[in-house]
């Protein structure tokens, strides 16, 4: 009976100690990370479109830069900035396959706050930086800061 309170005890702090270790490990700092990738956002979602599976093993979990012209801009459940980036349409191909392959859209939700006058106009041609968690119905990127032209 001893034995067996002393192995109990050993696991139960063993079992502790993980837990903790676990539940308090720091974060990864995407901002500070150098990108793993950088593309457009039509190349990008191009290359999910095509074979989501390999384009899934190439960035899952990977820090990317994409730039790509400001489709939408808005705000998500917890007020975080979401801003989608339009992966194009070929205006000169009339062939619908190669319009589907062309087409797509990069969601990037941004962590921190951001004022008015630094968020970025429908239209607008701008690069940012994520952390990507593969294809929902777009390619998503999250904890994503924003990527000044001299970087």
């Amino acid at each position: 009976m001893k034995y067996f309170l002393i192995i109990l005890l050993v696991f139960v702090i063993g079992g502790t100690s993980v837990l903790y270790y676990i539940f308090n490990k720091p974060h990864r700092n995407v901002s500070a990370e150098k990108p793993s990738y950088c593309c457009d956002a039509k190349s990008l979602c191009c290359e999910f479109q095509k074979n989501e599976t390999t384009a899934t093993e190439k960035y899952l979990n990977k820090v990317i830069q994409v730039n790509g012209i400001v489709e939408s801009i808005e705000k998500n459940q917890k007020g975080c900035l979401v801003v989608v980036l339009s992966g194009g349409k070929s205006a000169e191909s009339s062939d619908l396959m190669a319009e589907l392959e062309s087409s797509g859209t990069v969601s990037c939700t941004f962590v921190e706050k951001h004022e008015n006058n630094s968020v970025p106009e429908k239209g607008d041609q701008i690069t940012v930086k994520g952390l990507c968690t593969g294809k929902a119905m777009d390619v998503v990127l999250i904890e994503c800061t924003f990527v000044k032209n001299s970087e």
